[in-house]
């Protein structure tokens, strides 16, 4: 039908990471999963992903970027909703190497409290190779805070995952951005930033395609897919990945950023925008 709005994308982004009563949500390791399963499928589902220093870049765009180009003085260029670390969810060019991926060495493989969504072949240092556990989606939807997200919150979660449009190049899936080396990117060139799916069965194509899953995954993974009302993108251009990042340091200018905002943190209840009223937190 179109794209999301620029509201729509700051809605999306404040129910994914706030609970009802305000508080944070607390994820274990859901942003980070989704990351490396798009980094497998962009790798074309191999068994095995080695992974070393930046290699992680362009499916931490996919995912949680919100600005291009990126550069070596880049800063708050990704931002997680309901980082594992609380508050600190901006993230600085250097997050795909000092974050993502040091996250998924120590926190993604069990023990504890960790979730037991991946396996480490070999050395624990990097270059480190991963894979995903069979069933790393039972053990990812185990926590009812993924499910939130995944069932009642899927419509906001779209609206994030597909906040520029949905990539294509030559009618495959691709990655917004093209790295560079060292954590710098640019917008990919030739990209086609389509509309959103129109129906659930193009939406039911489209996850399945981007992550790479199988039918029965994706069934799995996304159980209510015919939830979503297809008439809620309706904007007729995308958000702009140059314009995005400005957008969100002044939506979520009281969340800690890697960088200073040169403005006086104002409380969340006067930063609810009128989108956001008619949101709403739950699809019925």
């Amino acid at each position: 039908m179109g794209y999301p709005s620029s509201e729509q994308v700051i809605g999306a982004a404040r129910l994914l990471t706030y609970n009802s009563d305000e508080s944070i949500r607390r994820t274990r390791g859901f942003w980070h999963a989704l990351i490396l399963k798009r980094a497998f499928r962009l790798q074309n589902n191999p068994p095995t992903l080695e992974l070393g220093s930046f290699d992680l870049t362009e499916p931490c765009f996919d995912l949680t970027g919100i600005v291009l180009p990126i550069s070596a003085e880049s800063r708050n260029v990704y931002y997680e909703p309901a980082a594992t670390q609380g508050n600190s969810m901006f993230r600085q060019h250097e997050g795909p190497r000092q974050t993502y991926l040091n996250r998924m060495q120590t926190g993604l493989s069990g023990g504890g409290r960790k979730p037991n969504l991946i396996t480490i072949h070999g050395q624990s240092t990097l270059p480190i190779t991963l894979s995903l556990r069979e069933d790393w989606i039972s053990k990812l939807r185990a926590f009812s805070e993924h499910t939130e997200i995944l069932d009642n919150l899927l419509l906001h979660f779209i609206t994030w995952l597909f906040r520029f449009g949905v990539p294509k190049l030559d009618g495959s899936t691709v990655p917004i951005a093209e790295h560079t080396g060292n954590g710098l990117a640019r917008l990919r060139s030739g990209i086609s930033l389509d509309n959103l799916p129109d129906s659930s069965s193009t939406l039911f194509e489209t996850l399945q395609d981007y992550f790479g899953l199988s039918p029965s995954e994706t069934r799995s993974l996304f159980p209510r897919i015919e939830s979503v009302p297809f008439d809620y993108w309706l904007t007729r251009t995308p958000v702009s990945t140059a314009s995005l990042q400005a957008h969100m340091l002044s939506a979520f200018e009281s969340i800690q950023t890697t960088t200073p905002i040169d403005q006086a943190p104002s409380s969340r209840e006067n930063q609810t925008t009128e989108g956001e009223r008619r949101l709403g937190g739950v699809l019925d």
